[in-house]
């Protein structure tokens, strides 16, 4: 039987899914893909298998950094030059689909440290999907909201909360993904629908590479705890540059007062933020909402921190036909302040997603993320802060921001 660990997911199908497999010895990123593939199945409004994933994983004392975001088409900037009288849209425009990630990264993690088979590990998330599952209020939500939208999404059906949701396309595509792999998914149906409908921006050369790339995760340490994150393209290393502004101008600080560092967390996040282009190179416009995110702890002591999103809710709100996929619309991020499209071929484009690990003289103190698009970092901060001075997760959410 399980005697340690901690599970926290947005759902609870998620996080027994991920119990399930604690509970049969499997290890926190084992737990991990088991609620990710249940949320590409439940939470189809903040995730899915068309969007991006990051992750930071803690084992053995040591900090270890996944960026599955996925790299825009290797021909983005000649079909964007073909459809350039036609206005650059949020929703419904193919130019802002980039290679989703998260399938990649799901088997990635699952190559370097999984520990039970992927059918073991993915049959919640496709029961799920052919039996069914009962709407949830944040699900419907989305849903009442992107009827406004007129979003012709399949979800429509659903009229009221509790009623039955199935999916049996997912449940397909995970078949094929635990059945063939990345192949199964990218270089399958998914991938040829993809590559028919961005006009061949997204080619199958493209697909056949892995959009997962371990990075060296970035670090700075903030009254001795070492916090960890990854490098851009996510925008979390503006959690990194905001305690080192707070710690230049302030060498005397003291850890006494909520109120006061709170502040100083909020003066140094307006500061830097105004300047994240910079810290960016050339990527502009971040944009999104709807994230989700999780993190697990295992009996073992491993440790991760994952979020994962489709950019905008229910994404670019274009549903692949036959594999029933809702890409993402992350090429928002190649869209400046002064609303130009700029296109870059085969470039991973800024992500708002922020996973973050806490250590402390070598041992895992804390993982954390949040959904909010640009104010993740700052939400992240200011949950860590008023943790340090109550140590009740519940509470330390609750206090203002």
């Amino acid at each position: 039987s399980l005697k340690r660990g901690i599970i926290s997911t947005t759902n609870y199908h998620a996080t027994n899914a991920a119990f399930k497999i604690l509970k049969k010895s499997g290890n926190a990123v084992d737990a991990a893909i088991a609620a990710s593939s249940v949320l590409s199945v439940t939470s189809q409004h903040q995730c899915g298998l068309g969007g991006d994933l990051f992750a930071m994983i803690f084992k053995n004392g040591k900090v270890i950094a996944l960026n599955s975001s996925g790299f825009s088409g290797s021909k983005l900037q000649e079909y964007s030059k073909e459809l350039s009288k036609k206005k650059i849209k949020t929703f419904k425009d193919p130019r802002l689909i980039t290679i989703p990630g998260a399938v990649d990264g799901l088997l990635e993690l699952h190559k370097k440290f999984g520990t039970k088979k992927i059918s073991e590990i993915f049959k919640d998330a496709i029961e799920l999907a052919n039996d069914g599952f009962e709407c949830d209020q944040s699900l419907f939500s989305a849903i009442e909201n992107s009827r406004k939208s007129f979003f012709d999404n399949p979800l429509n059906q659903i009229v009221k909360i509790n009623q039955r949701v199935r999916r049996p396309k997912i449940a397909n595509q995970l078949e094929q993904i635990k059945k063939f792999g990345r192949k199964g998914f990218y270089q399958g149906l998914f991938g040829e629908e993809l590559v028919s409908l961005t006009k061949g921006s997204i080619s199958k050369s493209d697909l056949a590479n892995s959009q997962s790339e371990w990075v060296k995760p970035i670090s700075e340490v903030f009254f001795g705890q070492k916090f960890w994150t990854i490098p851009p393209n996510s925008q979390s290393f503006l959690i990194l540059q905001v305690l080192k502004k707070i710690k230049d101008k302030y060498p005397k600080l003291e850890f006494d007062n909520l109120d006061s560092l709170q502040l100083k967390i909020c003066s140094a996040m307006l500061d830097i933020g105004h300047s994240r282009d910079k810290y960016l190179s050339n990527f502009f416009n971040l944009k999104g909402s709807d994230t989700n995110y999780l993190c697990i702890v295992d009996q073992y002591g491993m440790g991760i921190s994952l979020v994962q999103s489709n950019a905008h809710g229910f994404g670019s709100q274009i549903v692949l036909d036959k594999s029933g996929v809702f890409l993402h619309n992350r090429g928002l991020g190649f869209i400046n302040n002064q609303s130009e499209f700029l296109p870059k071929n085969y470039t991973k484009p800024p992500s708002t997603l922020c996973p973050l690990i806490v250590t402390k003289k070598n041992k895992l103190e804390m993982l954390t993320g949040t959904m909010g698009a640009d104010s993740q970092p700052q939400i992240i901060l200011q949950n860590w802060l008023n943790y340090q001075f109550t140590y009740d997760v519940e509470q330390a959410l609750k206090m203002p921001r």
